[in-house]
């Protein structure tokens, strides 16, 4: 199999400083910052964690549905039609949004008492953030700023801009890792 290439663009923002607030060489010029291979490279890099924040959610929701069915129909190597009439036409419905499989989640967790109290909103914070992301990654619009770096700029409530640094990609990555870890341990319980 071969990896495909699409086309794609980014936008680079150089900001200009205002009244008088650059510095200006002996020439008169003010040095706005430069895009360079390296800059380019940081870009490709957002990008492709873009790609594994939408990957990966399409995989945490795969699991939520998983908990969601078990917790219905129970576990089951054997599924019945009922069962694939609840995956395929309900779960997996256009209709039924991540939004409300979190939801049930929540009422999952609350009927079982698998997670409690502050196990259980940090759940629905996690997975709060990575829908966000997720929305972010696929709707918004990735920009390389000569003094911050790699921005991802998306609109949700009002515009918002997200620094791309390695603070926000550990958080990314330890954010996956608890949720889904409170993922299974509610499947595993049922």
């Amino acid at each position: 199999m071969r990896k495909i290439s699409l086309p794609a663009t980014n936008t680079v923002s150089i900001p200009i400083p205002l009244g008088g607030s650059g510095k200006a060489d002996e020439n008169g010029e003010v040095y706005l910052g430069g895009i360079g291979p390296d800059e380019i490279s940081t870009l490709g890099t957002a990008r492709e964690n873009g790609m594994h924040i939408i990957w990966s959610t399409v995989c945490l929701e795969k699991k939520l549905e998983d908990t969601i069915t078990d917790f219905f129909f129970g576990k089951t190597n054997s599924p019945t039609r009922r069962r694939n009439v609840f995956v395929n036409e309900v779960l997996q419905s256009s209709s039924f949004q991540f939004s409300f499989k979190k939801s049930l989640i929540n009422t999952i967790t609350k009927e079982t008492e698998v997670l409690k109290g502050k196990d259980s909103s940090r759940l629905q914070g996690f997975l709060k953030k990575i829908m966000t992301w997720r929305n972010a990654f696929a709707h918004g619009t990735l920009k390389f700023d000569t003094k911050d770096g790699a921005l991802l700029c998306y609109f949700s409530g009002g515009h918002q801009t997200i620094i791309l640094n390695e603070e926000f990609w550990d958080e990314v990555e330890s954010v996956f890792k608890k949720c889904t870890e409170y993922v299974d341990k509610i499947d595993t319980a049922l």
